[in-house]
């Protein structure tokens, strides 16, 4: 997110937001790389893509080659690099949400578990179930998130959060 929104979000003023955003990337200086290049990417070639194996395509409409040197095109480029750089990550999100619900119900299914996926917002996967099962549920359906993940970013370093409550919580 920008300054302004990372403000809005934090409760402190946008000169605040910009210095936590520059000790960020100053941390982390990998992370600015990878997120310019994305923005770059999606200027340069009107579109962007999720990561492997789904690459699914994100097109830019209004995105024509003359634009990328363009000053006129000034307002219309930020737009495009903002969301070259969101959408490779929330799009994998959200394929890895998928591919994670795909397991889950053939899980439940071939094993005639007492399980019913009730409800998707954004990466978080919602269930019901015995409370008696509740347990064994959870480590099972961490297992098939996890392999959802590692499907996309092999490298194990996504791992789910899972947890027991007796009603929906963000």
């Amino acid at each position: 997110m920008g300054p302004k929104k990372l403000a809005e979000t934090i409760n402190s003023d946008i000169k605040e937001a910009k210095d936590l955003i520059t000790k960020y990337f100053k941390a982390f200086p990998k992370i600015k790389i990878f997120l310019d290049t994305l923005g770059d990417s999606g200027k340069r070639t009107g579109m962007i893509r999720t990561f492997p194996p789904f690459s699914r395509v994100r097109w830019f409409d209004n995105w024509t080659p003359k634009m990328y040197n363009n000053k006129d095109s000034f307002m219309e480029l930020g737009s495009i690099e903002r969301a070259s750089k969101n959408t490779p990550i929330q799009g994998s999100s959200a394929d890895m949400t998928k591919l994670a619900l795909v397991y889950l119900y053939k899980t439940i299914k071939e094993n005639n578990y007492p399980v019913k996926i009730v409800m998707t917002v954004h990466d978080q996967i919602d269930t019901i179930c015995p409370e008696e099962f509740s347990e064994e549920w959870r480590v099972i359906m961490t297992e098939q998130m996890n392999k959802a993940a590692n499907v996309i970013i092999p490298n194990g370093l996504l791992k789910s959060e899972t947890s027991i409550t007796k009603r929906w919580s963000k």
